[in-house]
């Protein structure tokens, strides 16, 4: 991606982004599994392939629930307040 995509952009903003990703990405985990086909961002597909692909991060899930429910709940309640202070 171009600097100039995220003009404008601030970090917090893009790690708020990055955070709402993995929301979405633990969402299609537990929607349609180790078999199905994510429907996620271009951006989180070419991580994910940068990572090993959607079955390893299927893997993830198994052996880290615990951890990824923290880490989601705490990106959704901070995507949710940054939302609010914005209203």
């Amino acid at each position: 991606m171009s600097s100039m995509e995220f003009s404008g952009v601030g970090e917090k903003a893009l790690e708020l982004q990055a955070i709402a990703e993995w929301g979405v990405l633990v969402e299609q985990m537990c929607k349609i599994g180790y078999y199905g086909t994510p429907d996620l961002h271009p951006t989180t597909v070419y991580v994910l392939r940068m990572l090993g692909g959607w079955n390893v991060a299927c893997q993830w899930m198994r052996r880290q629930t615990l951890a990824s429910q923290c880490a989601c709940l705490d990106a959704l309640n901070a995507q949710n307040r940054l939302r609010r202070s914005r209203n």
